[in-house]
C-alpha cells in the first residue's frame, strides 16, 4: 500500500523552545517530512535575567508535583543542583501540597501555583537563575 504524501502542513519545521520541562537548557527543531532533519542545539543564558525568565516559563504559572520532580532530577542530572538542594526542594514542595490538601483545603489548581512560586523562589535563592 502506498503511503500518502505529506502535505505542506506535514512538513513545517517546529521548534520548542526546550525539549521538556525537564531539559531546559536544550531547543529542539524538528522538521518531518522526506528531507526531514532534528537539530538539538545547547542554549546558554550568560545573563542572570535570561536564565530567571526561562526558569519562569518552564516552570509556569502552575506545576505539579511529578513535573517538579522531573524538572529538579534533570537540573540535578546537569549538576545545576546538587542531591541534598533537590531533596530539600521536593521536600518543601510536598509539604505545601500535603497543607493544601489537608489544613486549608486548597483547590488543586491554586496548590500548583503555590508550589510553582515556592519552586521559582527556591531556585533563584539557590543562584541558579
Amino acid at each position: 500500500m502506498a503511503r500518502p504524501r505529506p502535505t505542506a502542513s506535514h512538513c513545517a519545521a517546529r521548534t520548542w523552545p526546550s525539549a521538556s520541562a525537564a531539559c531546559p537548557a536544550i531547543k529542539i527543531e524538528s522538521q518531518r517530512g522526506g528531507n526531514g532533519y532534528i537539530r538539538i542545539l545547547k542554549i546558554s543564558y550568560d545573563m542572570p535575567e535570561d536564565r530567571a525568565r526561562h526558569i519562569d516559563r518552564i516552570v509556569g504559572e502552575s506545576i505539579s508535583e511529578a513535573d517538579a520532580h522531573r524538572l529538579l532530577t534533570s537540573l540535578q542530572t546537569r549538576g545545576m543542583v546538587s542531591v541534598r538542594e533537590r531533596l530539600l526542594i521536593e521536600i518543601s514542595l510536598r509539604h505545601i501540597a500535603e497543607l493544601c490538601d489537608t489544613t486549608f483545603d486548597v483547590s488543586p489548581y491554586k496548590k500548583g501555583v503555590m508550589q510553582a512560586d515556592l519552586l521559582k523562589r527556591m531556585l533563584c535563592g539557590l543562584d541558579l537563575v
